[in-house]
């Protein structure tokens, strides 16, 4: 088994921090499980059993033969070795958790597949601190920032625990942090599109909210209308503004144009 540095792999394998993903993963046998980056599937071997169906998807060939061991070993798993981002959605359409350890560069684009492209409902990952930070930072953090809106927009974000770097094999450069996702009642192609309108803000953090959306073709007249509707001052930041009013600015603008 060989760590390979260029897909993000470090192997965790303490039996007590497992454990205690699984316990957020909050199972019922009812449950229909995806994992994406299973690798010598210490984990997924304690979640299989407790669960209707298990769909593993892997990357590293070099794992191929422990899947193909647990495919024989029990009747509810399933697996192919292929790039989540590349795998066609029907494929795990039916599972509705979600567990993963996710490589840093590959985390953002992952949870944005699941959050605009399934339904499932809960999702527990395991993410490099940094990563994970944004994902849970509020307004005011200098960590917040479009992926903590995007997260924020569909799913409740709950922080599980820290796990230190010594706890996998080879060690990491830093510490890694599990979340939990619990998937918010909300219009999902409303959520993508606020999504991806408030990003661009983001790329001007250091302006003006009002020069910010100036920098996105906001007319400077109708920038600072919707500002004072919604009761942000001209001069705040993107980066301090609370969701719940990056939202509201979002449909000022939205009913302005179809207006």
């Amino acid at each position: 088994m060989i760590a390979k540095k260029c897909l993000g792999q470090n192997f965790l394998q303490n039996p007590h921090i497992l454990d205690q993903i699984v316990n957020a993963l909050d199972l019922n046998p009812g449950d229909r499980i995806l994992e994406v980056g299973p690798g010598p599937a210490f984990l997924s071997r304690k979640i299989i059993p407790k669960v209707t169906s298990y769909f593993a998807i892997e990357i590293d060939h070099q794992f191929q033969g422990i899947l193909e061991s647990l495919e024989k070993e029990f009747t509810n798993f399933h697996y192919v070795i292929d790039d989540f981002l590349h795998v066609p959605i029907r494929t795990f359409s039916s599972c509705n958790k979600f567990v993963g350890n996710l490589p840093y560069h590959i985390s953002t684009p992952i949870l944005y597949r699941i959050a605009t492209q399934t339904d499932i409902a809960m999702l527990v990952c395991m993410f490099a601190i940094g990563t994970a930070e944004r994902f849970l930072s509020s307004h005011h953090s200098p960590n917040y920032s479009a992926a903590s809106v995007m997260a924020q927009s569909f799913f409740s974000v709950e922080k599980v625990m820290i796990v230190p770097k010594t706890q996998f094999v080879p060690s990491p450069k830093v510490d890694s942090m599990i979340l939990r996702f619990i998937r918010k009642p909300v219009n999902q192609q409303v959520m993508i599109d606020f999504s991806e309108w408030v990003q661009p803000l983001f790329s001007f953090r250091r302006k003006t909210i009002m020069n910010s959306l100036i920098q996105c073709k906001i007319s400077k007249e109708f920038a600072i209308h919707i500002l004072n509707s919604c009761q942000i001052n001209l001069t705040e930041r993107v980066e301090n503004i609370p969701l719940d009013k990056l939202f509201e600015l979002y449909q000022k603008h939205q009913n302005k144009e179809t207006e």
